[in-house]
């Protein structure tokens, strides 16, 4: 019997994090996330406002867990001989799947209420086509940020991998810390003003964006916990502890904001979600797993890319359904539907595609696999 290859707590990461970004996507089709919060909240129950804000607060650890665990697996190799074949073998297989949903999600768009096809015709909408694929104001599914997000943070890791090996590792705290102050902690201090309706909004000269993108950090982050021990002189109460506090205080803040006129949601530039998520990527390698848990983690990290590519279209079909016929239903339950039959509804989309038998004598080089279906 051929031994599984996988790393369990791994796949207990990637099946979090999928989980949380399907969240992250039905709870802002909901509720009033980002807009009129202070209307929602005096026209709904507090507990409906309390559901919304852990629901959106358990949604914002996705994206941080997939990148710590990109920089978990990628940063401790050693690129200086073959830097293109990192290039060539993990950059270029991203970047073709992105074009590859580019394309699927531009033209399913298109069959959509409110289409370029629809209101300017075959012209403009080939026009459209075209700057799509060249990431030029693209048509696409909100979600695709990531995927732009990590196509560049993916074109400096074997620079930064290198420079990790050949310098003092200490070096890389300060100008990650430049990052943490402008990218995490000057956007929470300026969300704390807007609520407290203080009309100032604190600029931070120094600039990330001229150091590296804030994602970066969560890239070193990954590195950090894992191959280097960061966090392993804590016992395992104090994470656990100290995850508790850090998600409670992200949800009082976050409460407490969605009971004011200013619209401000506290996102991946705050220092809530990395502390939370660096609490749970340690504790996650820490834990122990039952059978039945390392087989359902195991087959739902290895369809998660196709997860998140798929889910998206079905919830935005989903979307034109409730609004178009007027169904009628409240907050929670709109939730439920968006969150349970996507997330369900791509994982059995994604499975049954994988077994069907002429699908894959037609994929014998396992593209379709590989670059749609995303399963690994």
């Amino acid at each position: 019997m051929q031994k599984s290859n996988r790393i369990i707590w791994l796949d207990a990461a990637r099946s979090i994090a999928i989980i949380s970004i399907s969240l992250n996507h039905a709870i802002n089709r909901s509720f009033n996330i980002s807009y009129d919060q202070i209307t929602e909240y005096l026209t709904i129950p507090v507990s409906l406002t309390i559901f919304k804000t852990v629901v959106y607060v358990l949604s914002r650890i996705g994206v941080p867990l997939f990148v710590m665990i990109s920089g978990a697996l990628l940063l401790h190799r050693d690129y200086e001989e073959k830097p293109f074949q990192f290039l060539k073998h993990n950059w270029l297989n991203l970047f073709i799947t992105t074009e590859i949903w580019l394309v699927i999600m531009f033209w399913y768009k298109q069959l959509l209420p409110g289409s370029i096809l629809s209101s300017a015709g075959i012209t403009t909408c080939l026009y459209r086509f075209i700057l799509t694929l060249l990431f030029l104001n693209p048509v696409d599914m909100y979600s695709m940020w990531y995927m732009y997000m990590i196509l560049c943070v993916y074109l400096v890791i074997p620079i930064i991998s290198t420079g990790l090996k050949h310098i003092n590792r200490k070096y890389f705290i300060y100008p990650a810390l430049l990052v943490v102050i402008g990218s995490f902690l000057i956007p929470d201090v300026n969300g704390l003003l807007g609520a407290l309706g203080v009309s100032m909004t604190l600029t931070f000269s120094l600039a990330s964006k001229h150091v590296f993108s804030m994602y970066v950090v969560y890239l070193l982050l990954g590195y950090y916990l894992v191959h280097l021990s960061g966090l392993k002189r804590f016992k395992t109460k104090t994470i656990i502890c100290f995850g508790i506090l850090s998600f409670s205080a992200y949800c009082l803040f976050q409460f407490w904001i969605f009971t004011k006129e200013y619209d401000y949601t506290i996102g991946y530039n705050s220092i809530f979600p990395m502390l939370v998520s660096v609490c749970v990527f340690e504790l996650l390698q820490r834990s122990n797993y039952s059978a039945i848990i390392k087989k359902i983690t195991a087959e739902l990290a290895r369809i998660s890319f196709g997860i998140y590519f798929i889910h998206i279209c079905i919830m935005e079909g989903l979307v034109v359904v409730l609004d178009y016929t007027g169904w009628n239903i409240t907050y929670l339950y709109r939730f439920l539907f968006l969150e349970l039959l996507s997330f369900l509804g791509s994982v059995v989309i994604i499975i049954t595609l994988d077994k069907i038998k002429w699908i894959r004598d037609l994929d014998k080089n396992g593209w379709i696999k590989q670059y749609v279906l995303g399963i690994k």
